[in-house]
């Protein structure tokens, strides 16, 4: 077998077309930057791991957290890649939102599905563990997984300190709002808090159902995601004042 040392372009053929537009913003920003650091061969093949780093501005009283956003893609489906496109989108233009937090953003964590390379297999299913593994251990204060789900109701789970816990339920009070206005309505939808230590990393799991049409789950989700990010910097701060809808 081969060993390929470059990203061919014809082997992410998918991936530039997700993240062009975004490599080009990466070239002109200083709270944005994009680059591969992670590596999988796979069937003679080399494939990266896009990894955008996204720097919130500093608060005086806050110290700074690390937080990393992975979208668990199904294959070649470009749902979860875009909900954090979006986010990265939102936080151009709302950049207080990740105050006091540099946010490590990689939304295509299975590069071979999304190319549609290969099937699920034992060897890359263990290859792509230990990338993800390696991602959540760099440094990292936090971690918010995406997933899909075949369930139809929105499920969030929590496992973390108080601070955290209590972020994601005003996110979810928020959106939950916000849901009762559109077509998708959170009738159902559930959450569940799972409680943990507060020493140590924390993580949020977000499974969105298959059913919800993409461009509306790439849209309420960033939202979510918009929200929690700004409660989790007002409750580090102790400070936690009415979020504005």
């Amino acid at each position: 077998m081969k060993h390929i040392e470059h990203l061919h372009p014809e082997f992410r053929e998918q991936a530039r077309a997700l993240l062009s537009g975004f490599v080009e913003h990466c070239e002109f920003s200083r709270t944005l930057v994009g680059d591969i650091r992670h590596f999988i061969h796979f069937g003679g093949r080399k494939y990266g791991l896009p990894i955008f780093t996204v720097f919130g501005p500093p608060h005086p009283d806050l110290e700074t957290h690390f937080i990393g956003l992975v979208g668990h893609n199904q294959g070649r489906d470009t749902t979860l890649p875009e909900i954090l496109m979006q986010l990265i989108e939102r936080l151009a233009l709302q950049p207080r939102v990740a105050t006091g937090t540099v946010l490590r953003v990689l939304p295509v964590a299975d590069p071979v599905g999304f190319e549609g390379d290969a099937a699920a297999s034992p060897e890359l299913a263990a290859l792509l563990d230990r990338q993800i593994d390696a991602f959540h251990t760099s440094a990292l204060d936090g971690v918010v997984s995406i997933r899909t789900s075949t369930d139809d109701a929105l499920h969030v789970k929590v496992a973390g300190p108080s601070p955290v816990r209590q972020a994601v339920r005003r996110s979810w009070d928020a959106l939950d709002r916000l849901l009762s206005e559109d077509t998708i309505v959170a009738e159902g939808a559930s959450l569940r808090l799972l409680e943990a230590p507060a020493e140590g990393p924390w993580e949020v799991e977000i499974a969105v159902p298959r059913s919800w049409a993409s461009n509306l789950a790439v849209h309420w989700i960033s939202q979510l995601l918009v929200v929690f990010l700004r409660a989790h910097a007002e409750a580090q701060l102790h400070a936690l004042p009415e979020l504005a809808e």
